[in-house]
């Protein structure tokens, strides 16, 4: 979403504290650990008149009696269909998934990971979490995606060709968008002066 902006350490640590449901939770950690599209998350597509899940499924994110190491998105599932990715899990997410998946149960590997779940619901959950935490400005569920080129940005000493291909952007341009490099630096100057 354009103009979203992105979380502090500290807002995160307060929003994760205001999710009133583990799966929710969990939603927000692996969109902020891995950079995913709400719609990459928990996304259908419609082809001819049928909907078809597009989002990540438990077979995604565990095998073999645990969380995998890497997540493999399909290209059939990004945004665009323009190619397919990796991308590792944070321990975070890991630890995440696997507590959330301790709730559902019997597991289904073709089930959806976040069972129950729209990306309009999402939308829901993560406004009425920042709005209990008490946070302003705009904010949505691609604040998690935001938040992500921002920490990759700066772990990555501001390179900003392996900051697309973390972000799976095509075009840099798209890149460049998501960081407030400018914003930072200008608003720094402003307040030091």
């Amino acid at each position: 979403m354009s103009g979203c902006r992105p979380l502090s350490d500290r807002e995160i640590s307060l929003v994760l504290s205001k999710f009133t449901n583990e799966r929710d939770r969990c939603l927000f950690i692996v969109g902020l650990r891995t950079g995913l599209r709400i719609s990459e998350l928990t996304g259908t597509r419609i082809e001819g008149k049928k909907i078809v899940y597009v989002g990540l499924r438990i077979r995604d994110v565990w095998q073999n009696g645990k969380v995998v190491e890497t997540i493999w998105v399909r290209k059939y599932n990004v945004k665009g269909q323009t190619k397919s990715r990796d991308i590792p899990l944070h321990p975070e997410a890991k630890k995440a998934i696997k507590s959330y998946l301790t709730t559902l149960g019997k597991l289904d590997p073709d089930a959806p990971l976040f069972q129950g779940i729209s990306r309009f619901k999402a939308h829901r959950a993560f406004k009425d979490a920042f709005l209990r935490a008490d946070l302003s400005g705009r904010l949505s569920t691609h604040t998690c995606r935001k938040t992500y080129a921002e920490k990759v940005y700066r772990a990555l000493k501001h390179d900003l060709l392996a900051t697309k291909e973390a972000l799976g952007h095509s075009d840099i341009r798209n890149t460049v968008l998501y960081l407030d490099v400018n914003k930072s630096r200008v608003k720094k100057a402003i307040l030091e002066s």
